[in-house]
């Protein structure tokens, strides 16, 4: 197996590290600016150090986990006839694109890499809303906050993309899994937001730490609180129904179901956070074990431009302060 990684970065590593391990016959060609560094995975004998995209090149995997901003380039320099593209989030940087245009090609699958889909508490919460024991959805919180040094603390937050406007930074972009993960639990687009962005602490960074993000669906309302700045991490949902309730926390592995009363704890329990990001990796190469993953439904292209067509507004929303239309 041939595979292309496009950053260097620690989600680059982490895709490099998790095809060497589950594809004893894999090589990969890693692009990186980081090829410098003492780093046990780039000596790697299966690891090729490259500096830039070999157009003429056919892998099987791509992986493009550059900055956001720099996506569509990179997208845009891989072989037409390369098999299966994942894409990281967010697609792209709302900040400064307005299009996300990719050259004609002939790549079998693409998916973006929202990889809390792949958690058993997003899929269970799918069922258990499909089966619509639940009744109507009529309100939702969502919170996503980590003290932003702590996300990486081997490297200098105020160098990492989440820091960096240009490179499509802040909660709004980098916590994006939030807004893909509601659309994709309610199977809905908001109709409007309205959004908040506000630098609150004092941290070295040119992008908001804190964003309120309020998406008005036809029947229910969704308020999701991103930041940069909650220490110890908080990620969870709270979702109320006309005859019941859905609380889940990521960071306890807690999904609870309330219905008619009656209380039930679901068993959402995974080996290690990186084993959705294997479940993924198998998933994308059609060499995944359908019991584990027959649930799941990865992000699609035409999801994440969605998710962006919601950032965009978001911004939109608050330069003017009001509740803008998706």
């Amino acid at each position: 197996m041939k595979a292309l990684v496009i950053g260097g970065g620690s989600i680059g590593k982490r895709h490099t590290q998790n095809i060497l391990s589950e594809f004893k016959d894999a090589n990969v060609s890693i692009i990186t600016k980081y090829s410098t560094r003492k780093d046990n995975l780039f000596c790697n004998e299966r690891v090729i150090l490259k500096n830039k995209i070999d157009s003429s090149e056919i892998f099987n995997l791509v992986y493009v986990a550059s900055p956001a901003s720099m996506h569509q380039k990179h997208l845009n320099s891989v072989n037409e006839n390369c098999k299966k593209i994942l894409i990281e989030k967010p697609l792209y940087s709302a900040f400064d694109e307005k299009n996300f245009l990719l050259k004609k090609n002939n790549w079998e699958k693409i998916f973006i890499g929202y990889i809390l889909r792949f958690d058993p508490i997003i899929y269970k919460t799918k069922e258990i809303i499909k089966s619509g024991n639940l009744g109507d959805l009529y309100y939702g919180r969502v919170w996503a906050g980590q003290f932003l040094p702590d996300w990486r603390p081997s490297i200098n937050y105020r160098k990492t993309v989440s820091a960096q406007k240009k490179l499509g930074g802040g909660p709004l972009h980098e916590l994006s899994h939030e807004i893909d993960y509601i659309t994709y639990l309610l199977g809905e687009t908001p109709v409007s937001v309205l959004c908040d962005l506000q630098k609150l602490t004092d941290l070295d960074i040119d992008t908001e730490d804190y964003c309120s993000l309020k998406l008005k669906f036809n029947k229910a309302q969704i308020n999701l609180d991103l930041d940069f700045i909650a220490n110890p991490a908080k990620l969870g949902f709270c979702l109320y129904f006309k005859n019941g309730i859905i609380e889940a926390n990521f960071v306890s592995r807690k999904l609870e179901l309330t219905l008619n009363n009656s209380f039930e704890n679901i068993d959402v329990t995974i080996p290690s956070f990186n084993s959705l990001y294997v479940n993924q990796l198998h998933t994308l190469n059609n060499t995944a074990n359908y019991e584990k993953i027959k649930l799941v439904e990865p992000a699609s292209l035409n999801d994440a431009n969605k998710t962006m067509n919601i950032i965009k507004a978001a911004i939109e929303s608050d330069k003017f302060s009001e509740w803008i239309k998706v």
